[in-house]
């Protein structure tokens, strides 16, 4: 039970990270991204 929650973590983690990292995309390759970013 305690592995799940580790893993649930890092994948809450790094959806973060990507989020951030998006962000400072230039507005175009933002849009081209937003969806599959949505889709996590």
């Amino acid at each position: 039970m305690r592995s799940h929650r580790v893993i649930l973590n890092m994948y809450l983690r790094q959806k973060e990270r990507i989020k951030k990292v998006h962000a400072t995309l230039h507005e175009d390759l933002q849009f081209d991204y937003e969806d599959a970013i949505e889709q996590l």
